[in-house]
């Protein structure tokens, strides 16, 4: 499907009155926007989490796994990352049981 010269121009006109936000507060909302339940977020430790915490973690795999270069290091973080949000599912997991105990 062809785009015609009209909506091309209509579209480049529309792109340019908005650049996004432009205040550090309104970054960082823009950057949770998409953070619902917190399973896939971007930065791994939310707000209401302890960073201290999670970089305890990490540090538990650096050394565990004493990576010897930038791929490796990749990995591990990614390997650090993966569990706290595993441990983050298991939070969420106790909450809705917890939850649907007390309908009960």
């Amino acid at each position: 499907m062809r785009v015609t010269q009209r909506k091309l121009e209509a579209n480049r006109r529309n792109g340019a009155k908005s650049k996004g936000p432009i205040s550090d507060a309104g970054k960082m909302r823009s950057a949770a926007n998409s953070i619902t339940h917190g399973l896939s977020a971007r930065p791994h430790c939310l707000a209401t989490e302890s960073r201290e915490d999670y970089e305890a973690n990490r540090q538990i795999y650096l050394n565990r796994f004493q990576p010897m270069d930038g791929f490796e290091a990749k990995l591990v973080n990614q390997l650090a990352g993966l569990d706290w949000r595993l441990q983050r599912a298991g939070a969420i997991e106790t909450a809705v049981l917890d939850m649907e105990i007390d309908i009960l």
